[in-house]
């Protein structure tokens, strides 16, 4: 089955700030997402939202601050 990754308004207005190294490992999750569906266990720090049914977050590169 595959997914449909969408970014809302605001998000996309974000993703468009962020440098080119950020932008490609975004289109790198988001390939997947859209592949394999929402759950990415792999990925480092991804996991649903506390609280929340469909909501997931994820950090795309360590350090501080992220």
């Amino acid at each position: 089955m595959a997914w449909s990754v969408e970014f809302a308004g605001k998000a996309q207005k974000q993703y468009d700030k962020l440098p080119l190294k950020i932008r490609l490992i975004v289109a790198l999750l988001r390939a997947e997402l859209e592949t394999e569906g929402p759950s990415q266990p792999e990925w480092r720090h991804f996991g649903k939202l506390k609280g929340s049914v469909d909501c997931y977050h994820c950090h795309l590169r360590g350090g501080r601050p992220t």
